[in-house]
């Protein structure tokens, strides 16, 4: 997929509405904890394009300004994590009540508990966002997981330049990407923590 990145990881106080507590809780499966703050600053990067607030002269406002947050962590800062805390969060955000999970992580090896994972997802009438990957492959030769699964809840994203280009760097495929959006040199939020400034600009089809 993406190298890293989380199922809806937030940290950011420019966000619309966030929840925190039940229903939607703050949860990480990678330390076994309740509090999944970012310690690599792509979740909260993704965040702020999907429900950053606008109209607050913070330079930068999201897609979904009222949208729900609910952040479920399972990777470290370097990438690294367990198929099985990915589909425990999932598992977690259906039992949850989300509407829409974003998932901009994944890897090459084929995983039946991860796509029954998401089966069950659709079943429970979730649709799973999904970055295309980084790697600027083809993924109808070269499959990338959860990217290509094809299940019909599933929207798989690349992204696209200023001009509407797709980038080098941008996996893609005619069977199994659906859609192409601004991916390259994407303004959102980062943590202060980490980055000593509270907007950033990124690459990636996380960003789209």
């Amino acid at each position: 997929g993406c190298g890293y990145g989380d199922v809806g990881q937030v940290h950011t106080s420019d966000c619309s509405h966030v929840i925190f507590g039940t229903p939607f809780g703050f949860v990480d499966y990678r330390n076994k904890a309740g509090d999944p703050m970012d310690d690599a600053g792509h979740g909260t990067h993704v965040a702020g394009v999907i429900a950053a607030k606008g109209n607050n002269g913070a330079e930068v406002s999201g897609v979904a300004w009222n949208a729900q947050i609910m952040a479920l962590k399972f990777l470290a800062a370097d990438g690294s994590g367990l198929m099985s805390d990915a589909i425990e969060a999932l598992e977690y955000a259906v039992d949850h009540g989300a509407h829409v999970t974003s998932n901009s992580w994944g890897g090459v090896r084929f995983s039946s508990a991860l796509y029954n994972a998401i089966v069950a997802n659709m079943k429970a009438n979730q649709l799973f966002i999904c970055a295309a990957g980084n790697e600027g492959f083809d993924n109808d030769a070269m499959p990338d997981f959860p990217a290509t699964f094809g299940i019909p809840n599933m929207v798989t994203v690349t992204a696209h330049d200023e001009e509407g280009h797709i980038p080098y760097w941008a996996s893609y495929g005619n069977e199994t990407i659906h859609l192409a959006a601004p991916g390259a040199n994407i303004v959102s939020t980062v943590p202060t923590s980490l980055f000593n400034e509270s907007l950033y600009t990124a690459n990636g089809t996380s960003m789209a």
